[in-house]
């Protein structure tokens, strides 16, 4: 997934707030795309409630906007991951999916149950 821009603004706002790190969780598979938002703070929490929680529904809005993220597939879950890291300046991007692994097939004797 190609990393998109950061909003000045935004940066400053996050920035200000003291957040150090910005995670984008995209989760799709089935369809529906959804999306978990990670704020870390400068003081090692993370978003939960006030002004932590209006500034994740302000990236959340962003990042929908800016990845158009569909979710779109067959059931298989898939995902990418994009954080921004403000200490050293850098994003990461990271694509994950999973996979279905079948066991060798166990051959058993048809139960039945007497009576009705």
């Amino acid at each position: 997934m190609l990393v998109e821009p950061l909003p000045r603004p935004l940066y400053d706002q996050l920035r200000n707030a003291g957040v150090i790190h910005l995670e984008l969780a995209f989760e799709g598979g089935s369809d529906e795309g959804l999306l978990n938002v990670n704020l870390v703070f400068d003081n090692g929490q993370n978003a939960d409630s006030g002004v932590e929680s209006s500034l994740s529904t302000t990236v959340e809005k962003w990042a929908w906007d800016a990845y158009s993220y569909s979710g779109c597939g067959d059931g298989t879950s898939y995902g990418d991951t994009i954080t921004y890291n403000f200490e050293t300046g850098k994003v990461t991007s990271q694509a994950w999916e999973m996979e279905r692994v079948e066991s060798e097939p166990q051959e058993h004797d048809i139960p039945f149950q007497e009576g009705n």
